[in-house]
């Protein structure tokens, strides 16, 4: 279905890798040339959300600390299977080198945790204080809860130990092969890439609560939150590396657990 996109990069300021984060261009697929990665939006890693009055936010300093007997019964997760959307902090919870496997049988095997495919539901039910912690919960749906007074907030993303996912979210780009005119997908790309396509592409893709944060690093950053800027030498768990995409052996993994609990 596609063509090598790699080709098509023909604007000296696009294909400078200079241009982009850590001086190199991120490709999604395993070749390296199909799927061009133009985001990298710094998120928490297991999109962990919590009820302000119930939970004070500095006990906690790693995912492991979220394992504390007195969360037991308190911790709701929306369902891998069933939610659209729940990848991104699942990939960081089963493909994390101080997390994985070992992790997810003791929080959903020891830690009664609530599964739901509605996401309102879960926000309601954290706000209201039926539960303590959710995770994962998508960063937005609580940004909104905040503000509208519920008292619900988030991790904050460099919060725990264990690091900061770094996701494209939908900012990645492929060329269709057979395409009907091939030279205007030239085009366009070369200007979506480019410092002048990328700072617009920000700017009105960015929303409160989910900014938007191009690669290229020549283009301005300010709309977006400073703990929620990318830093320099910092060690990203990037989601858009085509070994953790697969997430069956995470829904597998879940069956597995929830099955030896009945």
């Amino acid at each position: 279905m596609l063509d090598p996109i790699k080709s098509t990069l023909i604007l000296p300021e696009v294909t400078d890798a200079t241009k982009w984060w850590e001086g190199k261009q991120k490709y999604a697929d395993k070749e390296g040339q199909y799927i061009f990665v133009y985001e990298g939006n710094v998120s928490a890693g297991a999109g962990a959300a919590y009820n302000s009055q119930l939970v004070d936010p500095r006990e906690y300093k790693s995912y492991w600390d979220l394992l504390n007997p007195k969360l037991k019964g308190k911790i709701l997760s929306t369902d891998i299977r069933k939610v659209r959307g729940a990848g991104i902090p699942w990939q960081f919870l089963y493909y994390h080198s101080d997390l994985g496997p070992k992790y997810l049988r003791r929080l959903f095997g020891e830690m009664d945790v609530t599964l739901t495919a509605d996401l309102r539901q879960a926000i309601d039910w954290l706000g209201t204080g039926k539960f303590g912690v959710g995770m994962p919960i998508q960063g937005g749906t609580v940004y909104k809860a905040k503000n509208q007074g519920l008292p619900v907030d988030e991790f904050s993303p460099y919060h725990f130990k264990e690091g900061v996912n770094l996701s494209s979210a939908f900012g990645s780009l492929a060329l269709m092969n057979r395409a009907p005119h091939p030279n205007a997908a030239k085009v366009f790309i070369n200007w979506l890439l480019s410092r002048e396509g990328q700072a617009l592409f920000q700017k009105v893709i960015s929303v409160p609560g989910d900014a938007r944060n191009s690669r290229r690093i020549d283009v301005p950053k300010d709309h977006i939150a400073p703990d929620e800027q990318r830093r320099d030498k910092m060690n990203y768990f990037d989601t858009d590396d085509a070994e953790t995409k697969d997430l069956t052996p995470a829904m597998k993994l879940l069956d597995e657990i929830l099955a030896g609990k009945k």
